[in-house]
């Protein structure tokens, strides 16, 4: 905690309300000042705050802001400083980066990138080619949907309305749940923000449903062909690994056979890719 005044770059704790809005409702947030998604100003106008302060300000919507018709208008904002916290770097020197290199064991695991570095030196050469390595996978990935996409276009394939219909259903759900998420906002504030309707987000998620299902169906009938098969335990084993990569937060939230399910659909989607090189390479 910081007993001083806010200044760019601390993490502050705040809750505001926007007396413009018809709600008024009191958001609490979390940020560092100079680095948020908020209106421009609204950080600067936190800088000298104290913890347990509050103030009051107006700031203009910006040219640049989805809604034409405020563009230029005044909102009103009152917030109270709840936390001020300086962020502090650590040097990074040899001693830094031997605290951050695994076991030489560890490092050694099968697919794994080597992270036993000990030197600053060693630590670079190591990030670099992970750099590399990971850039080359996205490329390969990319490529691979694009093939796929081309393929599905072409295929002569017809998916149900049904199929149809509960694919852009879990789309809109799964939006939706981002934006009131994300975003802190709900979902009508959201489509007068943007200036859209629900009904032109239903027609673009129609599509996307649709393309989705396409190249779903395209992977299954190579799937087919080839004989593709999930062990149980291949499924084991990456629902192992997401729920030890996962926060104890979210751990709370999985359903273990949804997270079979997603586990399954990864595994057979790799293994399709790799006995069809010569469609996705």
């Amino acid at each position: 905690m910081k007993n001083a005044p806010a200044e760019k770059n601390d993490f502050v704790e705040i809750s505001y309300q926007n007396r413009g809005k018809e709600t008024n409702e009191e958001i609490k947030d979390k940020f560092i000042i100079g680095e948020s998604g908020f209106m421009p100003g609204f950080g600067d106008n936190l800088i000298g705050m104290e913890a347990g302060e509050e103030k009051e300000f107006k700031l203009k919507l910006p040219e640049n802001s989805l809604r034409e018709d405020l563009i230029g208008k005044e909102s009103e904002f009152k917030v109270k400083m709840i936390s001020v916290q300086n962020i502090e770097l650590p040097e990074i020197d040899d001693e830094f980066i031997k605290q951050l290199g695994l076991d030489a064991k560890d490092s050694k695991k099968e697919g794994a990138l080597d992270l036993s570095f000990d030197t600053l030196v060693s630590f670079k050469k190591s990030m670099g080619k992970g750099i590399i390595l990971k850039k080359k996978e996205e490329e390969k990935q990319k490529r691979r949907i694009n093939i796929l996409s081309k393929i599905a276009e072409k295929a002569k394939l017809e998916v149900p309305e049904s199929m149809i219909m509960y694919e852009k259903g879990k789309l809109m759900d799964d939006f939706k749940g981002k934006i009131t998420q994300g975003m802190k906002i709900n979902f009508e504030e959201y489509l007068a923000t943007t200036n859209q309707t629900e009904e032109q987000l239903k027609e673009i998620y129609q599509k996307e449903a649709e393309k989705r299902l396409r190249e779903f169906l395209v992977l299954m009938t190579i799937g087919d062909v080839e004989n593709v098969e999930v062990a149980p335990e291949e499924v084991g084993k990456m629902v192992r690994e997401l729920m030890e990569n996962s926060s104890m937060g979210q751990l709370d939230t999985f359903n273990i056979e949804e997270l079979k399910g997603y586990s399954k659909g990864i595994i057979f989607k790799e293994k399709v890719f790799q006995v069809s090189e010569s469609f996705f390479e």
